[in-house]
């Protein structure tokens, strides 16, 4: 269940390098949008004075060292205080969808949505290597093993360079 308390910056910091789409959830109002990351919040944080709802983690990422960071919404001194336990229970009760598969979870455990999103077969993929392939998780394991930019041992000296495929 998400709460306020409980998630430490490690796992924080994860959730921020994926922000989770407003249309995953199924009927959520925009009232749920971080203005930082566009996305539905995560481990919210009101402002005191205006009552917008942020992620945690982008309130750290935009507050960073200064103390005197200003909301983004109202511009007055960021003082933030925990959503009201109405706000959290209706966001722990809403669905998330995969859009890739016939997955779905409630936001109260979005940790296991984040835990499906990784290993999704259905959900496409960009070739990691920079190559442009989009494909499925098996066809890029197919993929990779003959991609042009896959670093490999270099075949013609005993250097011990990893160099593209291609090369």
């Amino acid at each position: 269940k998400i709460t306020n308390e409980g998630m430490d910056f490690e796992e924080s910091s994860r959730f921020s390098e994926r922000r989770l789409s407003m249309e995953r959830i199924v009927d959520l109002d925009e009232h749920f949008q971080c203005l930082i990351c566009h996305g539905c919040v995560i481990q919210p944080l009101e402002c005191q004075n205006c009552q917008r709802l942020f992620c945690s983690n982008c309130i750290q990422l935009m507050r960073g060292n200064s103390y005197l960071a200003r909301c983004p919404n109202c511009r007055v001194v960021w003082s933030q205080v925990k959503p009201h336990r109405f706000v959290l229970q209706t966001l722990n009760s809403k669905t998330i969808e995969c859009k890739s598969c016939q997955f779905a979870t409630v936001y109260a455990q979005i940790e296991k949505y984040m835990e499906h999103m990784d290993k999704c077969p259905e959900r496409p993929r960009i070739c990691p290597n920079g190559c442009n392939f989009q494909s499925k998780l098996d066809e890029m394991e197919e993929h990779l093993e003959i991609c042009p930019n896959e670093k490999v041992p270099c075949t013609y000296s005993e250097c011990g360079k990893l160099v593209p495929r291609a090369e």
